[in-house]
């Protein structure tokens, strides 16, 4: 029986899982199975109730098993990026043997979490997750590749550091030993879309991906693939219900929700205007409201909301970045024609992020499920190990990627003597 990986995605709302497969040469990723739960054990996108969720996962996990008919190797899990934040950091050390060892590289990322220790930038109750390396240098020269065996007297980094909050992760941690299959990582949701939504094969010089989920909307910017600017606002699509309830008066949040998931919808023609209106339920006698009048709550929400973001990446002096292109992801993506609206605010060419991997079908075609198939990918690539993922160990025991292994070289005393001789000259 065949043995594929499970991406569970903890939402403020659903629980989102996946179950991957791929073949010998991970040329293909096939989805085979999908489900989705209510979020339980969560308040705010906080943890209360670990019992609750384990049960959550757990049944989630079984879900996907006996609809898949077959293994989990292993369980890999994302949490909301507002429980992240990032820093950039930039560090060099002496080859010690002439040629980039492994041991070289994870010295040099070593020294970045020393260096960033010595600037005092750790937030109280964050700790490092994840190590995203943007380049390499090559005695000050910049690696076009990976440096493994390549020749050099002194290695740099610039990196990404992510730091994750401490309580919220051991908690997901915690869980390792109940589950059907051990956890592989907790990584942050927009780390896994990018490695779904970025085409792998014809990168682009520089992709944004914003995601506009129930409580947050998050967005994170890559450059060859790379991520080099993240972002998140506490504001998202239950926001934009609770502002259809107090603008409609409606005491029901479901039936908020309801209204915005059957109706919603922005930038409407002029002849959407005299389409029959919308009944609200409620204790009362059924009420009605326009069509146009629901319109332009959306509107105003996601207007307000992704203004203040347009201000923040100005600020942060990115902005022109997004003009190579957003990919928009979360389940508000699914209004009507919100790409339009997004991309007028931002002054980008916004559309609706999809999976690039060859062989996907239609189960994760939803912009909603980018995170949770982003996260087999993020396993079945074992992207972990070349983000040096440090949470549950030490750098030490990161192996080496791959599809590098081979690359690695023993170089004679002699050629060693005459590499350092031709440096010094």
């Amino acid at each position: 029986m065949e043995s594929g990986i499970v991406g569970i995605d903890i939402g403020a709302t659903n629980i989102k899982g996946a179950l991957g497969l791929t073949d010998q040469k991970r040329e293909y990723i096939d989805i085979i199975a999908v489900t989705i739960l209510p979020s339980i054990g969560l308040q705010d996108g906080t943890i209360i109730y670990r019992d609750k969720l384990l049960q959550a996962i757990k049944h989630a996990i079984e879900r996907l098993k006996k609809h898949a008919q077959c293994n989990i190797e292993q369980v890999i899990i994302s949490i909301s990026s507002r429980h992240f934040y990032t820093l950039d950091v930039s560090s060099t050390v002496k080859v010690l043997e002439g040629r980039v060892t492994h041991k070289d590289v994870l010295a040099v990322v070593s020294a970045c979490h020393q260096d960033a220790e010595k600037l005092q930038a750790t937030q109280t109750g964050y700790h490092i997750s994840h190590t995203l390396p943007q380049d390499f240098l090559l005695d000050h020269e910049l690696s076009q590749d990976a440096p493994w065996s390549k020749p050099a007297l002194e290695l740099g980094i610039q990196a990404l550091l992510l730091y994750g909050h401490r309580e919220t992760l051991n908690q997901i941690w915690y869980l390792n030993p109940s589950l059907q299959a051990p956890i592989l990582d907790v990584t942050c949701d927009l780390l896994a879309q990018a490695e779904g939504l970025i085409n792998q094969e014809n990168i682009p010089a520089y992709q944004s991906i914003l995601d506009i989920g129930s409580e947050t909307t998050k967005i994170l910017i890559t450059k060859q693939g790379k991520p080099i600017f993240f972002y998140c606002r506490q504001q998202g699509g239950i926001h934009i219900t609770q502002e259809i309830q107090r603008q409609f008066k409606i005491a029901d949040f479901d039936e908020a929700e309801h209204i915005k998931l059957t109706y919603g919808r922005v930038y409407i023609d002029a002849d959407e205007r005299n389409e029959e209106r919308i009944p609200i339920h409620g204790d009362g006698p059924v009420r009605y409201v326009r069509q146009e009048s629901l319109s332009r709550i959306l509107e105003r929400t996601i207007t307000e909301n992704l203004s203040a973001l347009r201000v923040r990446l100005e600020e942060a002096g990115v902005a022109n970045l997004l003009n190579h292109g957003i990919l928009l992801t979360g389940g508000t993506a699914n209004i009507p024609r919100i790409t339009d609206l997004a991309n007028d605010i931002l002054q980008a060419k916004v559309r609706l992020g999809r999976p690039q991997q060859k062989g996907v079908n239609d189960l994760v075609y939803k912009p909603q499920f980018s995170t949770v198939y982003g996260l087999v990918v993020y396993g079945l690539l074992n992207k972990h190990d070349q983000w040096f993922s440090s949470w549950q160990r030490k750098l030490k025991e990161i192996p080496m990627p791959t599809r590098y292994q081979s690359k690695q070289k023993t170089l004679s005393m002699a050629s060693l003597s005459a590499l350092w001789n031709r440096n010094s000259e």
